[in-house]
């Protein structure tokens, strides 16, 4: 199976319907897709492309851990982006949240290629390990809305050289940016 082509009417993706579908290479999802279950491209080793539609609510936790993807557009009508839902995409450089998205799971970025990133708005808390071992991230852009930065958010993301914390945040969780050896400022 290297390819998956979904017609209208598939509005949801259950948990584990194609973990480990490790020749899959592309997903065409659903225009009308509200919901993508945990696991559900879990281990899709060579998965390089996956188009969000823009009506998904939900991503489920590791719904696409350790696939090829390398960049990914998540669409404002998401408002979850669940527990580990790109852990482990070693390949990924890019992930556009669109303003609208409200909770980014712990893990969800954990271990990627991510070069930068930036927060929307509408997210108050970064929980911890959302960037666990980013070690390709240069820059991260906070919103003047986050209050909260958890516990190693930003563990070993050994390429961050700056961050500027707004003066929204009234909490930052210890060990949020320790090993972040390049950090100066």
């Amino acid at each position: 199976l290297e390819f998956v082509t979904m017609f209208h009417g598939v509005r949801i993706i259950g948990n584990n319907a194609f973990e480990s579908c490790t020749n899959l290479k592309m997903a065409d999802l659903s225009s009308e897709l509200l919901s993508i279950g945990n696991y559900a491209f879990d281990k899709c080793y060579n998965l390089e492309y996956v188009e969000l539609a823009g009506t998904l609510v939900e991503i489920g936790g590791f719904a696409f851990g350790e696939t090829a993807l390398k960049y990914v557009t998540i669409p404002s009508t998401v408002s979850v982006v669940n527990y580990a839902a790109f852990y482990g995409c070693t390949q990924m450089l890019g992930a556009y949240l669109e303003e609208g998205i409200q909770v980014i799971g712990s893990y969800a970025f954990g271990q990627t290629a991510l070069e930068n990133i930036m927060i929307p708005s509408t997210v108050t808390a970064i929980p911890k390990y959302a960037f666990y071992y980013c070690d390709q991230i240069t820059s991260i852009a906070l919103p003047n809305t986050l209050m909260s930065i958890g516990k190693f958010a930003f563990y070993s993301c050994t390429s961050l050289a700056s961050i500027t914390i707004p003066a929204s945040v009234t909490r930052i969780d210890g060990l949020a940016f320790i090993s972040t050896s390049a950090l100066e400022t």
